[in-house]
């Protein structure tokens, strides 16, 4: 039997965005009888969900303390840790490429990055300058939807190396340990409550000052809807505040980050997201996997996962009325919610899992590195 492919994920951070569960279901779906894997952190860690899962999961996790902004000894000490692992393969995620390049430069080692956002967005443009010299070097740029791939595309004049949709769970996303009557009285929320639920960082990119403006144009109309918001963040308070002078405060449920999400999911009607930008949701997977009906802005990789009119509704960006127009049909229509939200659980069950994302990843590193993998294991 061939030795385990020694593999390290490095990260800025471990806390609950897109790219971090991304991370975590394919470390989790990896075999570990085949692959060696482990975290670098370029922050220390935080106490979050996803590095609790992670512990939970048997996967090592270290962590470095790099000082906010631009810190060259962080490079150094990715150096370093990267020297004593010695990989096969890096995975890098978000801007850590940045600090993981100068450990590339004059080491045989292969790197996988995975492009988490629509490209221009994905990070400022100083990083951008290392990136495409990264890429020259020889580090392979993954795009995660058609739409990231295009945007890659047109930011550096050259393809990605592999289009990778992201996976998620599909059986833990479709078996929430509550039902949906047990944990609506556990958290206060009528049984004939229409229950929107959005799962977002309270960041620029999710716009959730605009999901508030779109909720308050239904409540009218719905008198019953409830906007449940799981997430933390910069922008908490502003949105907070926005729902207080719009009147809706006592309509809109604050969670804050939630170790919950199958639950919560069932339990909830429709799944709405407002952001501006985005490469692929995984909340928005994740609602379709728990068999919720989506109403969203049609921003980047949006799209290729809600289709309009089977699986959900799609608004314009920016545009509250339209995201607003697009909850009101659904949270009107018990009928059209059930079919969309079934539509939504057998496209995720299609096309979503994250085996398939895990398998085409483990193809990757092999091809990259050289080195052969025991399937028979």
């Amino acid at each position: 039997m061939t030795d385990r492919l020694r593999l390290v994920h490095v990260i800025p951070n471990l806390g609950t965005g897109g790219a971090e569960r991304m991370l975590l279901n394919l470390l989790c779906a990896l075999d570990p009888r085949r692959v060696d894997a482990s975290v670098l952190s370029l922050y220390p860690a935080a106490g979050s969900i996803i590095e609790s899962e992670l512990h939970r999961g048997g996967v090592r996790s270290y962590y470095l303390s790099k000082r906010p902004g631009p810190d060259p000894s962080c490079a150094i000490a990715v150096w370093r840790t990267l020297r004593e692992l010695r990989p096969d393969v890096v995975h890098t995620h978000r801007f850590a490429l940045s600090y993981v390049l100068p450990s590339l430069v004059k080491r045989e080692i292969a790197c996988v990055h995975t492009v988490h956002n629509i490209a221009r967005q994905e990070v400022p443009a100083l990083h951008r300058v290392a990136y495409r010299f990264a890429f020259r070097l020889g580090v392979a740029p993954v795009a995660i939807s058609a739409e990231v791939a295009r945007s890659f595309e047109l930011l550096y004049r050259r393809p990605p190396a592999a289009l990778i949709p992201i996976g998620i769970p599909l059986a833990a996303m479709a078996s929430p340990s509550m039902d949906r009557r047990a944990w609506r009285a556990s958290e206060g929320v009528p049984d004939d409550a229409v229950v929107f639920v959005c799962v977002a960082r309270f960041a620029p990119q999710k716009n959730l000052h605009l999901l508030i403006d779109a909720f308050a144009r239904t409540t009218v109309a719905l008198p019953t809807a409830i906007l449940l918001l799981a997430g933390d963040g910069p922008l908490l308070t502003s949105v907070q505040n926005q729902a207080g002078a719009l009147g809706i405060r006592d309509r809109v449920r604050f969670l804050g980050e939630r170790r919950d999400m199958p639950s919560l999911l069932g339990a909830s009607d429709v799944f709405v997201l407002s952001s501006d930008w985005e490469g692929t949701p995984v909340s928005i997977m994740e609602a379709m996997a728990a068999g919720l009906p989506v109403a969203a802005t049609a921003v980047g990789g949006v799209p290729e996962l809600v289709r309009s009119g089977t699986t959900g509704r799609l608004a314009r960006p920016k545009d509250a009325r339209s995201l607003g127009d697009a909850m009101l049909e659904l949270g009107s229509d018990a009928t059209l919610r059930r079919a969309m939200g079934l539509a939504a659980s057998r496209l995720a069950s299609e096309a979503l899992d994250v085996r398939v994302m895990a398998s085409a990843y483990e193809n990757l590193y092999c091809r990259l590195s050289g080195r052969a993998i025991d399937r028979q294991t």
